[in-house]
C-alpha cells in the first residue's frame, strides 16, 4: 500500500514539474524540469505496476470470492481508466479554451491564472486524499513488517498482562493503523517501541549476528531442521 501511494505522489509531482517547466526562470530550466517530471512518471509506472497485482487480487477475493476474478477486475479497471481519461481530456480541452494562454496582464487574465492554479492545487489534494482513504479501506490478510510487528506486540502484551484470552487486531483494524508513508522516524519509532524487534528477510550472516551464536552451530542446527521438517523459513 505504501508503494501504491508512492506512485500516486510521484505522478502528481511529475505533472507539477511539467506544468512549471515553461515558466520557471523564463523557461531556462525547461529541459531539466521536463526530464525530472518524466522520471517521476516513470517511477510511478514501475511502482504502480509492481503492486497493482496484489491489490487487484485483494479486490477479486473480496468482491467475487475467488482469485479467478482478477481478470475481470483488471478488465473493469482498464475500462474505467479509459472512460475517465476520455472525459478528463474533453473537460481539460474546454477549460483550456476558456482560459486562453493565461499570460494576460489584465484583471481578467490574472483572475483566470489564479483560478487554474487554485483548481490544480484543489484537484491534486483531492487525488491524494482520495487515494489515502481508499488505501485505508484495503485490509490485506497477509503479514509484512509492520503488520507482523503489531500482531506480535499485541500477542505478547496479552501474555504479559496475564489475560486468559488473546486479543489480536483483525485485518481491517490493522489497515487503519498501518502507515502509508515511507518515513524514517516511523521506522525508528517502531524499533524503540518494540519489546522484541522484528527483522524480516535478513541474510544468514545477519541472522547469525542477531542470534549471538557461532556460525558453525547455526549451520548444524539448520541441517538437522531441514532433515526433520519441510519449512523453508526460520522464526
Amino acid at each position: 500500500k505504501r508503494w501504491k501511494y508512492f506512485a500516486d505522489v510521484m505522478v502528481d509531482i511529475g505533472i507539477t514539474l511539467e506544468m512549471l517547466a515553461p515558466s520557471v526562470l523564463g523557461g531556462t530550466w525547461f529541459l531539466p524540469l521536463l526530464c525530472m517530471g518524466n522520471v517521476c512518471k516513470a517511477l510511478c509506472g514501475v511502482a504502480a505496476g509492481a503492486c497493482g497485482g496484489s491489490l487487484q487480487l485483494y479486490w477479486a477475493n473480496k468482491l467475487m470470492g475467488t482469485e479467478e476474478g482478477i481478470a475481470e477486475i483488471a478488465a473493469k479497471g482498464g475500462a474505467q481508466r479509459t472512460v475517465l481519461g476520455g472525459v478528463g481530456l474533453v473537460l481539460s480541452g474546454l477549460f483550456a479554451k476558456w482560459l486562453g494562454d493565461g499570460t494576460g496582464k489584465s484583471v481578467g487574465g490574472i483572475q483566470k491564472r489564479r483560478l487554474w492554479i487554485s483548481m490544480y492545487c484543489l484537484l491534486t489534494m483531492l487525488h491524494l486524499i482520495s487515494n489515502w482513504m481508499s488505501l485505508k479501506l484495503i485490509a490485506l490478510d497477509w503479514l509484512n513488517g509492520w503488520r507482523l510487528h503489531w500482531v506480535v506486540e499485541e500477542f505478547l502484551k496479552c501474555i504479559d498482562d496475564g489475560k486468559d484470552t488473546i486479543c489480536i487486531s483483525d485485518p481491517m483494524e490493522m489497515s487503519t493503523k498501518e502507515p502509508i508513508f515511507f518515513l524514517p522516524e516511523l521506522q525508528e519509532k517502531k524499533r524503540r517501541s518494540s519489546k522484541y524487534p522484528i527483522h524480516m528477510g535478513v541474510s544468514f550472516d545477519q541472522f547469525a549476528t542477531l542470534s549471538h551464536q557461532p556460525l558453525s552451530v547455526l549451520q548444524s542446527k539448520l541441517e538437522i531442521q531441514q532433515n526433520q521438517c519441510i519449512d523453508n523459513y526460520i522464526i
